[in-house]
């Protein structure tokens, strides 16, 4: 979705910038740009619209692990791209996305006002379009998870718990989810969506769980934590070189994930070091 400009046009005559959000499905961003720019798009994107568009698609009610198109007054009857499986709860759909577009505009306008209720409206339509089956990349729930993290990373602090910072870890691992299946490797609001992850993820627990924790959970506790910190720091200082240059070594958000990177290094080689110590100093076991 890109509205063309001279500042932004190169000699090859390839469009540099977008002017709106393009994780919106292809009837926001159209209505947004005739509203301020009073222009048409007729961009690649926009012409040839992904079947099904990870902006509005559900997973399949059969649970066979693919997606359709969302269901809508136009195509009622849309299907599983894996199974074929007919979607046919239009009205329940249609009713979800209504509410949770006037939720996620109610929220925005009061995210800075009262931004208790908005984590709670924000949290709430999370429940509900997750429910209806809605993918972490569709509208309004992309939009409603990135809002909810905004709004929690706000408010942590020295006091924040272990729920609070757990909960804000999952709904940033949902944000980046819905981003990843919509935005090319190196985008910028990508790049630092993964970055923000791996900052979270590297957080001191404020109180980690003694007991056994499922290989499934997340976000997990512990070492395992922290490996996975790390992995996400990699990942994110990989995206950073390709948005904003490895000659700028990925801009300020890439430097400051490098330092992040180091100091994961130094303690995962301390714990390493504390765990072969404490084997070697067990007692020993002589045969029977």
């Amino acid at each position: 979705m890109q509205v063309i400009a001279l500042k932004d046009i190169e000699s090859d005559g390839e469009v540099l910038t977008a002017y709106i959000d393009t994780t919106l499905p292809l009837s926001h961003r159209r209505q947004s740009l005739e509203e301020t720019y009073n222009f048409f798009c007729k961009c690649s994107l926009c012409v040839s619209k992904p079947v099904p568009d990870p902006r509005e698609s559900m997973w399949c009610s059969k649970d066979c692990g693919g997606v359709s198109p969302l269901p809508s007054e136009d195509n009622p009857l849309t299907r599983c791209v894996k199974c074929n499986a007919i979607v046919t709860f239009t009205d329940e759909m249609s009713d979800g996305l209504r509410v949770g577009q006037e939720a996620l505009d109610k929220a925005t306008a009061l995210q800075f006002r009262d931004p208790a209720y908005g984590k709670k409206l924000t949290s709430n339509l999370i429940l509900i379009l997750s429910k209806l089956g809605l993918t972490p990349s569709c509208h309004p729930l992309l939009a409603l998870s990135r809002l909810h993290q905004s709004l929690l990373v706000a408010s942590i602090s020295v006091d924040t718990a272990q729920d609070d910072l757990d909960d804000t870890i999952r709904t940033a691992g949902r944000s980046l989810a819905g981003l990843t299946a919509i935005l090319h490797p190196g985008h910028p609001v990508r790049c630092v969506a993964t970055a923000e992850l791996a900052k979270l993820l590297a957080m001191d627990e404020p109180n980690p769980s003694s007991r056994p924790v499922a290989s499934s959970a997340f976000p997990p506790s512990g070492p395992q934590r922290l490996k996975l910190a790390y992995e996400t720091a990699i990942k994110a200082r990989n995206e950073l070189l390709i948005g904003f240059g490895v000659c700028n070594e990925g801009g300020p958000v890439g430097r400051e994930v490098r330092e992040i990177i180091v100091a994961i290094e130094t303690e995962l080689g301390i714990w390493g070091q504390g765990v072969r110590q404490a084997i070697e100093e067990m007692p020993k076991i002589k045969p029977i």
